[in-house]
């Protein structure tokens, strides 16, 4: 579920547990209801009720709220077009894989520039996999040859799935004060959610926020049939 909706829900059962929680206790003081035993007991059950609704929902809405600015929505971040003549028909091509029939080689990309970018990041991950991480790099050019991670020992393993069909997501973050240290990211191992990735590369040399100023994505499948 979109965190933004999840918030308005919960925005929602904050305010309908309030009014249910005084309705419930004017109710059950009132005249009408003093000598009614089974309505005040009602009405003390609606209270306890709301209240006990009223702490969950707030202790919720805290932990998504936690949740929501732990990672970047890449859906609000400009786009940008990102091609690859690594994908044919939205699949990758077998050179790109790691299994036998492939040799390893990062997928050729073309993008044109993002203006105010000093560099970009490149990410490939497996969402089918858990959010496996098959590629993380920070280049300056805009026109990646095929096989170019070879250049670059353990920034690349390509796709590899244990059965079926994986889709297979190519991330790139333009950014805007300087390329970040994609070291501390663990290659060929599940790992977080793309959101949360490009949280930690937004960050700016002063640990502020907007570092990230664009992205453009490719997606294709990739079947091991062995």
């Amino acid at each position: 579920m979109n965190l933004y909706f999840f918030k308005q829900v919960l925005e929602l059962l904050v305010v309908v547990s309030v009014n249910v929680f005084f309705v419930s206790l004017l109710l059950r003081f009132t005249k009408r209801y003093r000598n009614d035993t089974k309505t005040k007991r009602m009405l003390t059950f609606f209270a306890v009720g709301s209240a006990a609704l009223f702490c969950i929902s707030q202790m919720v809405f805290f932990a998504v709220s936690v949740k929501q600015y732990s990672y970047v929505d890449i859906e609000q971040l400009p786009q940008f077009e990102v091609t690859s003549q690594s994908l044919a028909n939205g699949v990758w091509e077998d050179q790109i894989s790691h299994t036998s029939k492939g040799e390893n080689l990062s997928p050729q990309l073309h993008f044109e520039p993002v203006n105010g970018a000093m560099g970009y990041v490149i990410v490939m991950i497996d969402p089918d996999g858990n959010n496996w991480l098959h590629w993380i790099d920070t280049v300056t050019e805009t026109e990646l040859p095929e096989g170019f991670s070879e250049q670059r020992p353990d920034t690349y393993i390509g796709p590899y799935p244990p059965s079926g069909t994986h889709h297979y997501t190519v991330y790139v973050f333009a950014c805007g004060s300087h390329l970040p240290d994609t070291e501390k990211f663990v290659l060929d191992k599940a790992g977080k959610d793309i959101r949360e990735i490009a949280y930690a590369l937004d960050a700016t040399e002063t640990d502020d926020r907007g570092n990230l100023i664009a992205v453009g994505t490719l997606t294709g499948t990739y079947r091991n049939n062995e």
